[in-house]
């Protein structure tokens, strides 16, 4: 079971740097609790729900961040199934221009085979704690 949802993990961050949206919501819950880092840089707390999570990814993001990727690092699957990940987030700030990139370390939790909730964390440790677990 865990190695399959790091594969779910892996085809969704594949299908976000493609620019899919179908394969994307494809292995997201209907009834998804997101919460990443981006959200409060684009006035967002936290999304719910799959076609919400789909807008913001594909919609919302790209309008604050141009050319957003994510870089996958390790993965590591968790005794009660839940994946960490660390990722590499890179773009440039359409306003500003600058460019943006950050380190995080992405928890994922599953439900039928679906995520069923994100979360972003801007450390291992804090990720780590969220998951139960410590470094």
């Amino acid at each position: 079971m865990s190695q399959e949802n790091v594969e779910i993990v892996r085809r969704f961050n594949d299908a976000v740097n493609q620019g899919d949206r179908e394969a994307a919501a494809a292995v997201i819950h209907r009834e998804v609790d997101w919460h990443t880092l981006a959200g409060p840089i684009l006035g967002v707390e936290s999304v719910s729900g799959r076609e919400d999570v789909i807008r913001f990814v594909f919609d919302q993001i790209p309008d604050g961040v141009e050319g957003f990727r994510v870089t996958v690092g390790e993965m590591h699957s968790l005794p009660d199934g839940q994946v960490l990940v660390s990722v590499h987030y890179t773009g440039r700030g359409v306003a500003s221009g600058a460019d943006v990139e950050m380190d995080a370390t992405q928890l994922y939790g599953f439900d039928d085979d679906t995520i069923v909730f994100f979360r972003d964390f801007r450390t291992l440790a804090t990720a780590l704690e969220a998951a139960g677990l410590s470094e």
